[in-house]
């Protein structure tokens, strides 16, 4: 009995010894008056709240949430601001007491599959046009349509699916600068074979540059301005690449409410401008495109093409204004 009592007493002794040093380190830090954010009325209630509770209940509440046992504030992961009595955490922590790491949110796994894979099929069926292009290459209606621009405008389409499925992939420093080189080649390939048939064409129908007879706008003429025009493209997608890495590459945003970090594209100053001027010089082609398209839609009897380059072009420019309103 004696022994246990022994026992039971020095317990209760070491309980003590232990939870006043546990104590004396609370105050150092909350009484630290060189602390950034030092508060004597918080120094107050934590001596008020060990002399008169013996313990620190009453500090917690109304102040920043303290481990006794680890002597830690804010869970470890973040500094206690005792003139606000808020937790001021480290980027990746949140909550009031920095005990939640924020996870890394992406849509709806089932959503990115079905883009990925409506993409994949779009990729293949364009390949698969370009196949039955050249079988049929021959054939009148087929040669009418000019079938070297007509296979760059299904490549620049299967560009188009790829850049979608890079984003189905995720993001990251890598991808946004793939997504960007995939779509934006493709998209002025596509714009840019539109915009040199319909020139042709209103050429044909004395509706082009007064100097130019149509003779003079052979395939290889053309495919001369179609890689001027693809130069410029490559150039600024060139700044965009460059200007991405200098600023940084991709980066976390954070949602404080949600505790979720999206992992986005750069979108420092000097990679929006590159970015801005790929979008400028596309919106240009396509301003060009529908300009031709309109003058020559007349010409649909003779030139089938002339109505589908009228039509794309004016759905093209809706998609462009909604992706800036966007």
């Amino acid at each position: 009995v004696y022994i246990s009592i022994l026992i039971v007493y020095l317990s209760n002794n070491i309980q003590s010894v232990l939870s006043q040093q546990n104590y004396t380190k609370f105050l150092n830090n909350v009484c630290n008056n060189s602390y950034e954010f030092y508060d004597q009325c918080s120094c107050n209630l934590g001596i008020w709240s060990i002399e008169k509770t013996n313990n620190i209940t009453c500090f917690t509440q109304l102040n920043c949430p303290y481990d006794i046992n680890t002597g830690l504030f804010c869970s470890g992961n973040g500094i206690c601001n005792f003139q606000t009595g808020d937790c001021e955490c480290v980027r990746d922590y949140g909550s009031f007491d920095c005990s939640v790491k924020f996870e890394e949110t992406r849509p709806t796994e089932w959503i990115m599959l079905l883009m990925m894979i409506g993409a994949g099929l779009l990729l293949l069926f364009s390949l698969l046009l370009m196949i039955w292009l050249h079988l049929y290459r021959d054939v009148k209606d087929v040669k009418a349509m000019s079938v070297v621009f007509t296979h760059l405008s299904l490549v620049g389409c299967a560009f188009i699916c790829g850049g979608t499925i890079v984003i189905g992939i995720g993001f990251n420093d890598a991808n946004c600068v793939i997504l960007e080189w995939f779509h934006f080649i493709g998209i002025c390939m596509v714009i840019s074979c539109a915009l040199l048939k319909a020139y042709r064409i209103a050429v044909i129908f004395h509706k082009g540059a007064a100097n130019v007879s149509p003779s003079d706008l052979t395939d290889s003429t053309l495919l001369k301005y179609f890689t001027i025009l693809m130069v410029v493209d490559v150039f600024f997608l060139s700044m965009y690449t460059i200007f991405n890495e200098f600023d940084g590459g991709s980066y976390p945003r954070y949602l404080d409410e949600e505790l979720l970090i999206e992992i986005r594209c750069n979108s420092n100053p000097l990679t929006m401008v590159s970015y801005s001027l790929l979008v400028a010089w596309q919106l240009g082609l396509l301003a060009f495109v529908i300009k031709y398209g309109n003058e020559t839609r007349s010409a649909a009897k003779a030139f089938k093409e002339t109505k589908c380059i009228y039509v794309g072009s004016n759905i093209g420019s809706i998609f462009f204004i909604a992706f800036g309103i966007l």
